[in-house]
């Protein structure tokens, strides 16, 4: 491309000068710059086609396997929930809603969590999560929440921290922690 820019310069003062009698544009080092562009921005646009057929796929996967997840954890009788720490905002799914009796309409967050949790189990989901996001990574608990009225049930919930930034504790507190819930038979 520089070889064919400095033979256009080059006959552009030729042209200039008077030595050569010929259109600017229509010379042959012009024509092979454009050339040359031209197979570039048709290069680009052959990668952009790929990626978005790629792009298309992915989705499509990514729906088949939200899909099946979630015909899994519905199988499962399990509620899916997913907890941003930085944020301490909780999403849960519509059967973990009802599981715990939060309508739909409610934010929750992990204060709001230990609400509908039993007094005396309170504690014991504190130090699950403080030591799933201080140490392990991982959590497990088994615990009771009261509903509305009193009724009393058993839950049994796992998850795992997320960190995408790696593995330190302070990198962990940043992380996400995600689970399921589910109830359990005394």
């Amino acid at each position: 491309m520089i070889f064919f820019i400095l033979v256009a310069a080059g006959t552009s003062a030729l042209i200039e000068a008077g030595v050569m009698q010929s259109p600017y544009l229509i010379s042959f080092a012009f024509l092979a710059i454009v050339a040359a562009m031209g197979y570039d921005l048709s290069l680009d646009v052959v990668r952009s086609a790929q990626l978005a057929r790629q792009l298309e796929a992915s989705a499509v996967a990514l729906r088949e396997s939200e899909q099946n997840m979630g015909l899994a954890a519905s199988a499962a009788e399990l509620a899916m929930w997913r907890w941003d720490i930085p944020r301490d905002e909780v999403w849960i799914t519509d059967k973990g809603r009802a599981l715990f009796g939060f309508a739909q309409s409610d934010k929750i967050n992990f204060d709001r969590f230990l609400d509908v949790v039993h007094p005396e189990d309170r504690n014991t989901i504190r130090r699950a999560r403080a030591n799933a996001v201080n140490c392990a990574g991982e959590y497990e608990s088994e615990y009771r929440v009261v509903l509305t009225g009193g009724q009393a049930r058993w839950i049994v919930g796992r998850g795992r921290v997320i960190s995408h930034s790696g593995g330190s504790a302070q990198k962990r507190r940043q992380a996400i922690l995600r689970g399921s819930a589910k109830i359990i038979e005394l």
